[in-house]
């Protein structure tokens, strides 16, 4: 079977409908200010490699020390923004601390 002449091969992924006018001059509003979004956090991303930002830093210093057994190894937070943080330490214990009284409140082995 022979292909009409006139036909081009198209990727029906890479194609693209044609929008009616009101809806094409949105689209081309969007795709520049995603595009001046993406180059900004390419900036962004840029200076937070480099050690200038990193010296730039404040620290914070530690307002309790809590003796640990071992190494800790892993640490997880509550991502609601509760007070608590759980550690695992060398010896595979873990620890739940509250954050707000300073204090552990549960260990297991």
């Amino acid at each position: 079977m022979v292909a009409h002449s006139g036909w081009e091969k198209v990727n029906p992924t890479n194609a693209v409908d044609q929008l009616p006018q009101p809806f094409r001059a949105i689209n081309k509003i969007l795709e520049d200010i995603l595009q001046a979004v993406g180059e900004r956090i390419g900036e962004i991303e840029g200076r937070r490699k480099s050690e200038e930002y990193e010296f730039g830093l404040p620290e914070a210093r530690a307002s309790k020390i809590i003796p640990v057994a071992g190494s800790v190894t892993c640490a997880h937070t509550e991502p609601r923004g509760l007070p608590r943080i759980a550690i695992g330490t060398s010896n595979g214990e873990v620890w739940l601390i509250d954050t707000r009284a300073q204090e552990v409140v549960s260990q297991r082995p």
